[in-house]
């Protein structure tokens, strides 16, 4: 069974691949990733018709994709050691400018991405939105594979999901303004999206670890292969979801993430070597701001921006492309640490 959860939580980018070419080749069969939970639990059995949430508080009503998410930070949380978070204490400033880092070079990023792209507003806010996200839980395992400074990067990717609750609505309103169609009402629907899939499960899932340490093996082998199948779950739900918008999306927007994401390694690796940090932290640092939480940004597409689905497009093809890039940089750095 450990064998079979480990190439599982190994095999990210080939399930990703393969769910991803399956949800567009056949989207109908993916249907349901689109459904209210309260509908997968057995609504379907009475109503013809699925019901979606009647407000942001009815959460039963919420897609099943947010359901999804919320399950990956738990599971990210259920494998965070306690003590981890010792890093802030020894290393404060790595972690400071790492959070700067995250939340400035990325939306900058995302900015410039779209000015030269010169896309759509729906597109345009969809860059702005990823570029917005905090850092992706893939992260912590990508460094570990690229040798890289685990505790560091547990510790990013947590205090960065945190503070993305307020951060996120916010930087997307102050970059999206009105000229995007971004609301007052959009920035509450955001916070309390981003609070209830990602903070809360988080937090749970860290709590779980400390008050049934004895389960902390289990959560060690199940935990990254409970988050793999859910990553790939929101990649088929966003591709059949948008697929006929993909299908029209014109080449620059694939561009516009390739470049984003490459800027984004990049951005990280020389950033990390003006805050002297050592080699395991300047690979870490590197690979969080490149591999952005695209997850979140589709389900914000998906529960905030509902009637614009283009909005969802960068975040979809991001999500994919990134996972495809961080695996070629740790093979990289693994022929290179051999070298």
């Amino acid at each position: 069974m450990r064998k079979f959860l480990v190439i599982i939580s190994k095999g990210l980018p080939l399930w990703v691949i393969l769910g991803a070419t399956a949800a567009y080749r056949w989207p109908q069969a993916f249907q349901w990733t689109n459904w209210p939970l309260s509908h997968l639990l057995g609504g379907f059995l009475v109503d013809e018709h699925p019901n979606v949430a009647t407000s942001r508080f009815d959460l039963l009503g919420q897609k099943t994709v947010s359901w999804m998410f919320a399950l990956t930070m738990f599971a990210v949380g259920s494998v965070i050691e306690p003590r981890n978070f010792l890093v802030l204490a020894r290393r404060p400033l790595a972690v400071v400018f790492g959070l700067l880092t995250q939340f400035s070079v990325m939306p900058a990023l995302a900015c410039l991405t779209a000015f030269l792209g010169g896309f759509d507003p729906n597109v345009t806010l969809g860059f702005i939105i990823v570029g917005c996200a905090p850092g992706a839980m893939t992260s912590n395992v990508l460094t570990y594979l690229a040798r890289g400074d685990t505790a560091y990067s547990v510790t990013l990717t947590t205090f960065a999901s945190v503070l993305s609750v307020i951060l996120t609505p916010f930087l997307v309103g102050w970059l999206g303004g009105g000229e995007l169609g971004v609301s007052a009402e959009n920035f509450w629907d955001q916070l309390w999206t981003i609070s209830w899939t990602v903070a809360l499960p988080l937090l749970f899932g860290i709590g779980l670890r400390i008050v049934l340490p004895f389960g902390c093996r289990f959560y060690d082998a199940a935990s990254p292969a409970v988050a793999v199948l859910a990553i790939v779950f929101i990649c088929c739900f966003v591709i059949q979801w948008t697929r006929e918008d993909l299908a029209a999306a014109t080449g620059g927007i694939f561009l516009g993430v390739v470049f984003m994401n490459g800027m984004g390694f990049v951005s990280g690796g020389l950033l990390a070597r003006l805050y002297r940090l050592n080699r395991p932290q300047q690979i870490t640092l590197s690979i969080e701001i490149g591999m952005q939480n695209a997850g979140i940004g589709v389900v914000l597409a998906a529960t905030t921006f509902t009637d614009r689905r283009a909005v969802a497009i960068p975040a979809a093809l991001f999500a994919i492309w990134c996972i495809l890039t961080a695996a070629g940089l740790i093979s990289f750095l693994k022929r290179r640490a051999k070298k």
